[in-house]
Parts: structure tokens; sequence; C-alpha cells
């Protein structure tokens, strides 16, 4: 270059390349990825034979899609499910007439062997998206389709689909098969616009060219730490829906889901597709082995034991692959000595949780942790064909929910497609949408409840990778203590039925009855294990007598009653979680040495026991009563619970154990001459006679168990208040109803004063005048969001139910009649408790409840009836508490239905509990009339739910509409009452002939007028 003279500059200018070359090529210098790889082909190709509906339930929505016209910004796919369920494997079995690309978005360390093949052109997507950079965009640019970004921007990653594009459009790439680069392809890359992608797309169209699918396995939005993984991943699904291409994203990450733009301020939002998921998969195909020894070594077994097939066709297919591979090996390396199947499946078992910690190390976070409390508990899981209705079986929590899919082995709860519309926010058929999740049922899934749960050389809390062995007692305490996502909820509460005492106490039954293997483990074990989940971790208890400081075991006590000693020489099973239920073929390997069982934790009574799978009709093996996670059990206490095992099992009991804080110093003496009770100190393994029957009169056996006060919280100082190094809260919740009488007897209302009656300044509030102000911004309760499920004490049913529960008071414990109950129901719809009279709409004539009910000769009973004395809602008063019915009490339920339950709120019938309620009470809305169409739609959830048992139901709205459509229901009345006025005027009166059911519809007024 010439140097410039004193009045010259010359610049350099460097301009940066437009264009870049990327080599693809798929990896071919690694034998194992190639197996691995090979393994993935052969088992799509068994899959396309042997189950091609999974597959055509997806090819058929890409057809549907790609049959759209003027989108911008196509619905896309979404596949998902658990970890090892066959989400990749349905990748390779899609077949249909149309090419498809493959590959994982991003591949780590720990990736798994197949990901590898395809680390090239993952590498290039990754690299392509990372020079567009989308996480330095605002949020709402990439969540939003329509955005002048996606519109008007050039982009490397368009440049890579148009290249994606122009590849497919070959001859020999046409054909219905993933797109694989097994030769070296360069793809010359250019950044373009949207627009030059649609052309071509459009190009290949009238050519009569197929457009191809692209498929992103391992989708999340876990990949950057500080929160650009969500954008990365909305930009990297959004390239592919505004070029109109369909793309399937695969992952266990919920959030791929719920990645959506807000809608702008004030915008009419009408519907829109948004995505189809599909959450069901394949079940497991077998392939057979390529190596001769092996496939001999497997069809042999098969042969011998049935049973190793059922397991495999009835898990998912990584667990199968995993207890296949092991059972092979195993009968290899035995073959000589000879194989027991009971030893088989212990070895197998503990391959397939080996292997699956070492892919996936749930037990190192809390949310894994916590996860594993779940699945053990079998509240959440599925219902299948032969499985019976867990207990108080409900889905898991939505944050809860979303760590057992992604770091355990949850699934959603669907059973087919789900089409998600966007309608301002997302929904299905119209109504707001959340992934809910189940653990699959037992049956579906036998190796995720055989193996992953704890077996013979691992509980079911074990952390392979860490090596810490924790125990039941560990686990559920750190739950109380405030860590994990299960926490900051009321422990006592039945909708945290996961986290109550008796359930930790069947999960230790579980976990120690599984570690002697399959072949079930003798008592005396058994025992030792129980103590041992009672400690803060996993560590051998001994057992001592306190007198004489000798180490005993459990069969020492139990032998010094003749009826106990078969106990002491039994064998507990290898028990399935908790009220769940092994198949038949599982139970029916008791003749090869295997013995597998049933817990059951019980709705009411005698909580937990262990099922005698010799005799089924025969009595458990023993029973268990579970009382207080921090309250001492005293001589009532115990009276109560030998007392309730009389009345159910009468003779047949024999031995009992009880678990609780500790036994407190009984001030009666023992009145059961034929009962003895012993102590147990769960954590020092010290045991102590409390009485022991003479020789001769020994019969039944009481073993308490004192696990020491749970709920004990240790506050340490590090900066702030901590808990075990986690920052710490007090946390508050009311005592339950059997625990504080006072409080809910006399403290929330009665005879001369309301619930919310305030006497030192003589001002009876009304129900409607304390949610109103809840409402409209007073009081600690305000400032969230009123529709929300976690602020459930403000939604309108629960003022109703507030309403009816205040109303029962008013005539005292004696219960008051019907006329009275429903004049305290409209005073408690004034802003100020107030009497208000009820008039004829017609007539203008002063008219009283009955006066309606009597026009109907079904209702002249309710008329004349008393509504008794309510517990607040779905508390229900202690049996002792009802039985005062003979004395001229009169107490009774009020039940607040669940959301999937039709009718809201009703009083229980306690007369006759069998019989329907008193009356059905449905709520709508706050600020909205009901119509026509709202109050058939009531009127059907009345019949379909209680069929002809229902005879008068309130309606409790805002306010009742003009009916647009003629009344259909000629047998059921209508009435509207006026709370505030108090007017009548009846929308419909059937022929007195035909009169049999009644709806009141209760206008409270708009609400929520006057909402900051």
């Amino acid at each position: 270059m010439l140097q410039p003279s004193t009045e010259e500059i010359h610049v350099l200018v460097v301009v940066p390349k437009d264009y870049v070359f990327l080599r693809v090529k798929e990896i071919d210098n690694n034998a194992d990825y190639k197996d691995e790889l090979l393994h993935y082909r052969q088992r799509g190709e068994l899959i396309q034979r042997n189950c091609e509906n999974y597959c055509q339930q997806i090819l058929s929505k890409i057809d549907a899609l790609y049959a759209l016209s003027g989108w911008f910004g196509l619905p896309f796919i979404c596949v998902e499910g658990s970890s090892g369920m066959g989400k990749s494997q349905l990748a390779f079995a899609l077949g249909g007439n149309r090419p498809w690309f493959y590959w994982p978005v991003a591949i780590g360390l720990d990736s798994q062997r197949l990901y590898r093949n395809f680390s090239s052109i993952s590498d290039a997507f990754l690299e392509v998206t990372n020079k567009d950079d989308p996480t330095k965009r605002s949020e709402e640019v990439i969540l939003d389709r329509t955005s002048l970004f996606y519109n008007t921007e050039s982009l490397w990653t368009f440049g890579f689909i148009y290249a994606l594009l122009k590849y497919c459009s070959k001859e020999k790439k046409q054909q219905g098969q993933m797109i694989r680069f097994q030769e070296e392809a360069t793809l010359h890359l250019e950044k373009c616009n949207r627009e030059k992608v649609v052309d071509f797309r459009e190009k290949m169209k009238a050519e009569g060219k197929i457009l191809p699918f692209f498929v992103l396995d391992e989708m999340t939005l876990n990949t950057h730490v500080d929160g650009g993984g969500k954008k990365l991943a909305a930009f990297q699904r959004n390239v592919f829906r505004v070029c109109a291409l369909v793309v399937v994203l695969m992952g266990s990450d919920d959030k791929i889901t719920k990645m959506i733009s807000k809608p702008p301020l004030g915008s009419y939002c009408g519907r829109h597709a948004w995505m189809t998921i599909f959450s069901r998969f394949p079940p497991y195909q077998p392939i057979p082995y390529a190596d001769k020894d092996k496939g001999s070594a497997w069809n042999y077994l098969q042969a011998q034991y049935p049973i190793l097939n059922r397991i495999v066709v009835n898990s998912r297919g990584r667990f199968a692959r995993y207890f296949v591979d092991s059972a092979v090996k195993y009968a290899m390396e035995n073959f000589a000595n000879g194989i027991r199947l009971c030893d088989l499946l212990d070895a197998a078992f503990d391959r397939v949780s080996s292997e699956t910690q070492s892919n996936n190390s749930f037990m190192e976070k809390q949310e894994g942790k916590d996860a594993q409390l779940m699945a053990i508990s079998y509240i959440n899981a599925g219902t299948g064909e032969t499985s019976p209705p867990p207990y108080e079986k409900r889905k898991v929590a939505q944050e809860m929910g979303a760590f057992c899919m992604d770091l355990h082995f949850a699934n959603l709860a669907v059973d087919q497609a789900t089409e998600v519309d966007i309608i301002g926010s997302l929904k299905v058929n119209s109504m707001p949408w959340e992934p809910l999740y189940c653990f699959p049922a037992i049956e579906e899934d036998l190796l995720l409840y055989l193996a992953i749960l704890g077996g013979k050389t691992y509980s079911g809390y074990y952390d392979r990778q860490l090596s810490i062995d924790h125990s039941t007692l560990g686990i559920f305490s750190a739950c109380l203590k405030g860590k994990g996502v299960t926490t900051g909820v009321n422990t006592n509460a039945l909708s945290n039925n996961y986290k109550t005492f008796d359930n930790m106490v069947a999960h230790m039954f579980f976990c120690a009855s599984r570690r002697n293997g399959v072949q079930g483990i003798p008592f005396d074990n058994f025992f030792a294990g129980l103590l041992s989940e009672c400690q803060d971790e996993i560590r051998p208890v001994t057992m001592t007598d306190g007198n004489t400081g000798k180490t005993i075991v459990a069969s020492d006590i139990l032998n010094t009653y003749a009826d106990l000693e078969a106990l002491s020489r039994s064998k507990i099973p290898f028990l399935a979680p908790p009220n769940a239920e092994w198949p038949r073929y599982i139970l029916d390997t008791r003749a090869e040495g295997c013995n597998f069982g049933h817990l059951v934790r019980a709705g009411h009574r005698c909580e937990v026991f262990v099922c005698n799978m010799k005799d089924r009709s025969t009595p458990p093996l023993f029973l268990c009563e579970c009382k207080y996670w921090d309250k001492n059990v005293d001589s009532g206490v115990m009276s109560t619970i030998i007392g309730g095992l009389e009345t159910v099992w009468k003779e047949k009991w024999v031995v009992a154990l009880v678990f609780c804080a500790k036994l407190a110093t009984f001030e009666k003496k023992w009145d059961r001459d034929e009962v003895g009770c012993v102590k147990i100190d769960c954590r020092s393994g010290r045991v102590d006679w409390v009485f022991q029957p003479a020789q001769e009169k020994r019969k039944k056996l009481v073993i308490v168990l004192e696990t020491g006060n749970l709920s004990a919280t240790e506050v340490d100082i590090i900066g702030s208040l901590t808990v075990n190094s986690m920052p710490w809260e007090p946390l508050y919740c009311f005592p339950a109803i059997e625990e504080d009488l006072l409080l809910y007897l006399a403290i929330l209302g009665g005879k001369t004063y309301s619930g919310y009656y305030d006497r030192q300044l003589s001002i009876d509030h009304s129900t409607l005048g304390i949610f109103s102000a809840c409402l409209k911004g007073k009081g600690v309760t305000t400032g969230v969001n009123t529709k929300a499920l976690s602020n459930d004490y403000k939604t309108f049913d629960n003022m109703v139910a507030h309403m009816i529960f205040c109303a029962s008071r008013r005539n005292g414990v004696q219960g008051i009649p019907f006329d009275n109950f429903f004049a305290g129901l409209l005073s408690e719809c004034q802003d100020e408790i107030r009497p208000v009279t009820m008039t004829d709409g017609n007539t203008g004539k002063t008219i009283v409840a009955s006066d309606i009910l009597n026009t109907y000769a079904d209702l002249e009973a309710l008329s004349r009836s008393k509504i008794p004395f309510l517990a607040p809602p779905n508390a229900e008063w202690p049996r002792y508490i009802l039985d005062t019915r003979a004395e001229g009490c009169n107490f009774g339920h009020l039940v607040r239905a669940r959301n999937d339950q039709k009718c809201d709120i009703f009083v229980c019938n306690t007369e006759d509990l069998t019989e329907p309620p008193l009356f059905l009470c449905e709520c709508k809305y706050w600020d909205k009339n009901v119509d026509s169409g709202v109050m058939s739609t009531i009127i059907g959830g009345l019949e379909t739910v209680w069929k002809e048992k229902w005879v008068v139901a309130l309606v409790f709205c805002a306010k009742l509409a003009t009916f647009e459509n003629e009344w259909i229901r000629e047998k059921v009345g209508c009435v509207k009452v006026d709370c505030r006025s108090g007017r009548v005027d009846w929308v419909f009166q059937p022929a007195h002939e035909k009169r049999k059911k009644l709806v009141i519809v209760m206008g409270t007024g708009h609400l929520s007028v006057g909402v900051p």
C-alpha cells in the first residue's frame, strides 16, 4: 500500500461476511453411537409396523397444519413426556409421505449416545441461532410471532432453514423418511428475511414438491441460567412457525408449552390455534439381540419365566431396555450355578435403578426427592384397568407436577391429543388450560414401581450419585421444615394428603419391606429396617430391654405371646406403594420364591396395614394406627384406639403398631387385662413394657413406636433466620376442628350472634359486607387475584358457603326451621345484617320460603325441616358431637365441593348420610348475569350428577337475565328472589300435576362494582 501523503487518509474497511458454509455430517467414527442409532431405527420400524395409529395421529395433524392457508405463525406440535417414555424413538417411527429433519436442540456432556450422531446439525443450528442472538432482544418481541423482528429482520436462522428446504427439495430427498446426513453436506448459508423462506416454500408447493417438517428434540428453557433460555427456545420455535413450516417440539420441560406473548393492554384477543400436545407413546418394542449368545439367553429366560416379558412390555422403554440387558447378563453368568427368579429380579431391578440415577440424578435435587415422595405415595397415579382408585386421588399441583415430569417420571394427565388455543390466554375448549400431571398406573409402568422406588440393595430414598441413604423420616422432616416445592402449606390438610403422618408411616413400611429383595423380608429384619427409617439418615438401631439393658429383637417381644409366634417367623412381602395393587401375574410368582404384597393406607380408623397375601380372606399381618406429628398419646387416646380395633376387627386382630410422637404417662389404670402394651423409642431403640398381662391371659399386643416430635423446628442465624441453611419464615394454620372444638362451636357464631358480629361496637356485619370489603381492597387478604385457586377463600362459592354457615346457627344447636334459615340467608346478603321481607312480585303479598316450597308436593318435607348447626365448609364434627341428637341437638355438615364436582355447596342430611343433601346450591359469578344457556347447563349438571335424587337447588348469581330461549324443563319450576329487596317472581311454574323439582335463583347484585 502507498504511504499516504499529509493530506490523505487510507481507511481499511472490514466488511463482515453475510454468508457462511456449514458442513453437516452424521458421526460415523464411534461404534457405540452408530449402534445406538441402529437400535432406534430398528425400533422405529417396529413401531411403524405394530403401532401405526400412534404415528398416524401425528402425521394427520401435520398434514392438517400444512393445509391451512394465510397463516403467519403456524400452530406447532408438542410431544411431552418424562424421561424414557419414548419421545425420541417416536421421531424414528413416523413414516408417512413427508420427509423430516431431526436433531436435539442442545447436546451436553451427559446427553444420550443417540444424540451424539446428530451433533453436527445440532451444533449448526445452535451456531446460527447464537449469531442472531435473540437473548439480547426483549422477551415481548421474541415471544410475539407477529412482531416486526420476525417480519422484517434478516436472520442467520432463516438462512439455515432456507438451506435445509433447498436440500430437501432435491428429488432423492423427497421420500417419506428422516433426512439424515450420512454423507457430508455443505450448506451455503446467507442471512435472509422471512419472505425469502416463504417464497421458496411456495415454490416447492408449486412444483409439486412435498414440504418437510422439523423435529426439535430435548427442547428446554433451562439452557441459560440468566433466564435467556426462554427467549432462545421461543426464537427457535417461532422461526419455523412464521415461515409457515410445521415444527414438532419434544421434551419433558412443560414450560415450552406456555411461551406466549401477552396481548397489548385493551386489545381484542380473538381465538387462534396455538398447539397440539401429544403425551402418549407406543409400548416398548423388543429388538432381537444381534449377539447370538445374548439372544439365546433372553429366549431361554422368556420361555422359563414368562413374567419377565410381561414386565418388559408393561414398562417404559428405557427401563425395559436396562432390565433385559441386566437379566441376560445375570443369566449368562449364572447358567452353571442355576438361575433363581428372585435373585435375577433383584439384580435386574438394581441395574435399572443404577442406570436411571446415573442418567437422571433426580435424588440430588430437593424437587426430585419431593417427586420420589409423590411417586411412592401413589396418590397422584393414573387409574389403569386393574388398579383401584388411589386414596384421595387427584392430579399433581402445577409447580410440583412440572418437576415430577421434568426431573422424575410423571406424565401429562391426558389420554389423547390436546388442542390448545389462545384466547387472551391458553384455553382448551374455551376453558383456561394448565397442564396437569400424574404418575403412570402401576400396571402401565411396572419397573417404575418395582425398581426405581427401592429394592434389595438400596432404599426408596437412596441417592446413588452422592451415596446418601436418606431415611423416610429425613425426607418428610425436610418437607415439614420448609424445603422443597411441596412446602408452605398446612400439613394437616386433606388436600396435602401426601404430607400426613400416616403417609410417612406407610412410606416407612414400604421402604423397610424391600430390604431383602423380592423374596420378602423376615419380620425381625423388617422391624429393624422400620426403626432405621425413623432416623434422620438411615442407620442401624439396636433394640435394648429397658430393664436389663440386654440386646433384643422384635421376635423377643412377640414370642412372649403364643398367638404371635407365627408373625415373628413370617416374612413381610415386597410391597407395592400404598393402595396400589400388583397385577395378578406378579403375585403369581410365589412358587418361584418371590413374595410380593399389598400395603393398604385406609381412609378411616386403622390407617395402615399389610395384607396377608397367603390368604386374603384372613386379617392383615398386623394393624397400624398413626397419631400426631407433635402430640403425646395418653390413656384416653389409647383406649379409643383399642376400642376402634375391637369394633372394626373384633377378635381377628392380635397385634397393632401405634406410631406417635410420645406415649404419655397414663393417668388411668390399664383396663384391658388380655391386651399387652410395650413402647419403643424409635431413635434410641429402648423397649419398655407399659403393661404385660398374666401369661395365661396374653392374647393381643399393642406396640407403641415413639418417633419424637417431628414438628420441632431448630432455627439458626446465618445472616438471617434459617432452618437447615434455608431462609425461614414462620408458617401458620388454624387448629383442626377436633383439636379446638370451642373455636368452631362458639367463636365462629351462635344463637344470639352471627359469625361476623362485633360485640364491642355492636355491629352485625353481614357475610356479603365482609367479602365486599375484601373485593374492594380492604384488609390483609387483598392485592391478589380473586379468581386464583390459591386465593380460594375469596371465591364467590366460598361467600355463599359462609352465608349458609352463618344462617344455620341463628337458632342455636337445636337447628333452625327452614323459613327462619332462608330469612337469615337473605339478611346475610345485605351490606349489614337486617331483616328482609319477602314479597310476591305479582300480588305484593308478604310470603315466606315455605309458601314457595309448598306449591310442590315433594318439597313440603323440606319446608318443615330444620337446617342443622353447621360445621365450617368441609369440616366434620367428631362422632360424639353428632351423637347428641337424642338430647335435642342437631349438628350437621356443610360441603363445599371440589372443582371436579358439579354442585358447589350442599348441606348433608345428617339423619341419614346415604340420602341426598337437604338442598343443592350452585354459585355463579360475582358480576355477571345468568342467562338461559347457563341455567340449562346448571340443570343438566344436576341431572347428570344427582339424577332423580335432587328436588330443590339454589342458584346464586349477580342477576338472572331475561331468557332468550323458552324454558324447556316442563317438570322443573324456576323462581327468582332479589336478595336485596326480597321480591319474588316466578320465571316458570309447571302445571300442578307436573311439579317435581324447583330452582330458586338468588340474585345478590353485582358485587365487584368498585373494585380498584
